[in-house]
């Protein structure tokens, strides 16, 4: 979030936060059958190793790729360097530290804070519970399991940057406050109807996808979120 409070213009904020976030939708869309046929063939510590792996993997690009500030990149052109800081909010900045007093007690954290805790619940029940769900209480064998296991994080990869592109179009015409808060409210009433629906659907393959539309309405509030969270 602070590359992107570094990187990006005020008005694409939204975009950038939903393509970040869309990669938590494609990874865990994956993770699923990789996991899965790992275990199957090699046993479950396998799974510990190649997961490890991955994550060193991305832990070492994003070590050779990333920096700071635009200006620390030696790939950067000055045409995108001014681009970037000319988009750039206005504000006055200070290299004063706030404390923690002065941080909790802002009205806007909290009301970040709390909102995104019921995010974070109905996020929860998709990545660790929903694969059991499906295998336990619907019956699903492992096979079947994995592959309906990645509708909600596949709807998650969609739904995260189509939110983040709308969101900066309602903040262009609404303002920055109201059009994200707009996004995150809609997304977040939609996401608790698909899911309120699944629940009485027999067919666990039907209740599948409307458990998947659940998810991408929830990550359609997403970005902005943490867009919100840069401006601040």
């Amino acid at each position: 979030n602070r590359v992107v409070a570094r990187w990006i213009p005020v008005s694409e904020r939204g975009l950038a936060n939903g393509i970040i976030f869309a990669g938590v939708g494609v990874g865990a869309a994956i993770t699923a059958p990789i996991v899965t046929a790992v275990l199957s063939a090699h046993g479950w510590r396998s799974a510990f190793y190649v997961c490890s792996l991955i994550g060193l993997v991305a832990g070492l690009v994003w070590l050779w790729i990333g920096r700071d500030t635009p200006e620390a990149h030696p790939w950067i052109s000055q045409s995108e360097r001014e681009y970037v800081l000319k988009g750039m909010s206005t504000a006055i900045t200070s290299n004063q530290h706030l404390t923690w007093k002065v941080i909790l007690k802002n009205r806007s954290v909290l009301a970040l804070t709390l909102s995104y805790a019921t995010f974070g619940y109905a996020a929860y029940i998709f990545f660790s519970w929903f694969f059991i769900y499906l295998n336990t209480v619907r019956g699903l064998d492992l096979k079947a399991s994995a592959l309906y296991a990645m509708l909600p994080f596949i709807a998650m990869g969609v739904g995260s940057p189509l939110g983040g592109w709308i969101g900066d179009r309602l903040s262009r015409t609404m303002g920055r406050r109201r059009g994200r808060a707009i996004m995150a409210y809609g997304g977040l009433a939609f996401a608790a109807l698909f899911i309120a629906l699944g629940i009485g659907v027999e067919s666990a393959r039907l209740a599948s996808f409307v458990l998947a539309g659940g998810a991408g309405a929830l990550y359609l509030s997403l970005s902005s979120f943490w867009a919100n969270t840069a401006d601040i």
